[in-house]
């Protein structure tokens, strides 16, 4: 059934010939041959002679050489056809993101490049002669459904990062226009993970602030504590925040987010008497 395979490929193969000299060297009986010299069309011929170990780690090679040569532009036609509208930029972003889902069970390359391996096999148990091209067009349903997964969830990445990032400018203008604004406030985590704000004189101003957004008397059960601190650090404005205890923070990515709205006006303390307090009369609870 596998006594000889031999494919029909077109464009450069040293990168093939690359690929099967150091990932395979011990794959035996490959050759290669051009049509003629004007089209760039080329056969590779392959032996196994029924050595399925053999056979493994040819059609291993030959289906990392699909994915690095066929996938971007597979993955540029899916973005051209199913979001036309995407911005040239944001297309260039989705394609450096491919990386993010590199190891993903479902979409991952291990799983991408099993998927073209079986279909490579279904092909061979038909026919042992194989047009690269026509393979790719027609014979990957499985890969390129894993593909259309891949660039919806990209597209869906890029879309969240764009709206993070407007949502981030939005918060930025609001600090701006804010007519008062203290030079200093401190914000202190609690053992427990809670927050306080002190004010530049040592005043803990935690209820004041909170009082503009809640009733203090009597604070919903849900309320968010991690959006209601981002609140009132924007209305209070201060030019710059000192952030106490943060070996205590337990959202972190809420302070990266502190971070980037007050752009190089945040800073951490490293021990003072503000730290050295254990707790505080009032808190974001």
């Amino acid at each position: 059934m596998f006594d000889k395979v031999t494919l029909g490929i077109r464009g450069d193969l040293n990168f093939l010939k690359q690929k099967l000299l150091q990932n395979s060297p011990q794959i035996p009986s490959v050759s290669f041959s051009a049509l003629d010299d004007s089209t760039g069309f080329y056969f590779v011929c392959f032996e196994p002679k029924n050595d399925l170990h053999t056979l493994d780690q040819f059609i291993s090679v030959l289906a990392e050489y699909i994915i690095d040569r066929y996938e971007p532009q597979m993955i540029k036609r899916l973005l051209k056809e199913s979001y036309p509208s995407l911005p040239p930029a944001q297309k260039r972003n989705i394609l450096r993101g491919i990386e993010v889902y590199a190891d993903d069970p479902d979409i991952g390359y291990s799983a991408r490049k099993k998927a073209v391996v079986l279909s490579l096999y279904d092909y061979l148990r038909e026919d042992s002669d194989m047009l690269l091209d026509g393979f790719v067009a027609f014979r990957l349903k499985e890969y390129e459904s894993m593909l259309e997964n891949m660039v919806e969830r990209l597209v869906d990445d890029c879309i969240t990062q764009r709206e993070y990032e407007d949502f981030i400018d939005l918060l930025k203008y609001f600090v701006s226009v804010q007519e008062i604004r203290p030079s200093l406030a401190h914000v202190v985590v609690t053992i427990d993970g809670r927050y306080c704000i002190v004010s530049e004189q040592g005043e803990n101003i935690t209820q004041r602030c909170l009082s503009d957004f809640v009733d203090c008397s009597n604070i919903p059960e849900n309320t968010n504590f991690d959006d209601l601190l981002i609140s009132m650090l924007i209305t209070l404005a201060p030019q710059k925040i000192m952030v106490h205890n943060a070996e205590n923070i337990r959202n972190p990515e809420l302070f990266q987010t502190i971070k980037q709205v007050f752009a190089g006006q945040i800073a951490y303390c490293t021990g003072c008497e503000i730290c050295a307090v254990k707790s505080m009369t009032t808190t974001l609870v």
